[in-house]
């Protein structure tokens, strides 16, 4: 999910204040400048957020992930031919980017009709299927479109990441209080994994297997990811450490 989860679990006023600041210090860090553009959208500082946006284009070009902000910026502030060349730009070389889709789909809903963004959110989704602020987007067209139904469908969707959300930050508190409990840090591995940060779980499932090489539902939870990946190999291994172990 990609950092939407991570995102979430931030306050955002103090993301932002962090990220200001990390600029202040040091401005030609890029990478926290680019975050303090995504805060200051996030913020409605749209403003604020596209000359952000508008100086690390004078310094990296035309990125995906800029164009991709500042068409966000441009949308927002009802400039729809500006964004929608911004995308195209995007999309021409990268079909498959999920939120370059799913900013067409916005703009679309907004400029042209709900069965127009609908195609075009239909297609994010299936790319990127756990990320919320897609989904929602698809869920609100839905709506418009009197697909009330499917709409429920997606909604209930985004309430399971709510709960996951919630719980994660419980996690959060309860691996900072035992940082040593292996079975907590399985439990955080497996809700991001199945919520899309697949790379963020399986380094959390590994932490568990540092404290107790023997916790079995670790091993297990790994055999299980390596299968659905299709890595026969590894799923066998953590299958016949788990069995070991026992």
């Amino acid at each position: 999910m990609q950092a939407y989860l991570i995102n979430r679990l931030q306050n955002s006023t103090e993301a932002l204040a962090s990220y200001r600041r990390a600029v202040e210090l040091d401005p030609d860090n890029d990478e926290a400048r680019f975050h303090l553009a995504g805060q200051l959208a996030h913020a409605n500082d749209v403003l604020a957020a596209l000359a952000q946006f508008e100086s690390l284009r004078q310094k990296q070009g035309d990125t995906p992930a800029v164009l991709k902000g500042l068409a966000f910026c441009h949308r927002t502030m009802n400039q729809p031919e500006e964004a929608r060349q911004l995308l195209e730009v995007v999309l021409k070389d990268n079909p498959r980017d999920g939120r370059a889709l799913a900013e067409r789909g916005r703009l679309a809903m907004e400029q042209e009709s709900a069965e127009e963004g609908e195609k075009w959110l239909r297609q994010a989704a299936a790319i990127a299927p756990h990320e919320s602020d897609i989904a929602y987007s698809l869920c609100q067209c839905l709506r418009r479109l009197g697909k009330n139904k499917e709409a429920e469908e997606v909604l209930a969707g985004l309430q399971k990441v709510d709960k996951d959300l919630a719980h994660m930050a419980d996690l959060s508190r309860d691996i900072a209080r035992t940082p040593h409990d292996p079975a907590l840090r399985c439990e955080a591995g497996l809700l991001l994994i199945r919520n899309g940060l697949e790379s963020e779980g399986l380094r959390w499932l590994e932490s568990a297997l540092a404290e107790d090489p023997r916790h079995a539902p670790t091993h297990l939870a790994l055999a299980d990811f390596y299968a659905r990946a299709g890595d026969k190999e590894k799923a066998e291994q953590h299958r016949k450490m788990m069995k070991d172990k026992q």
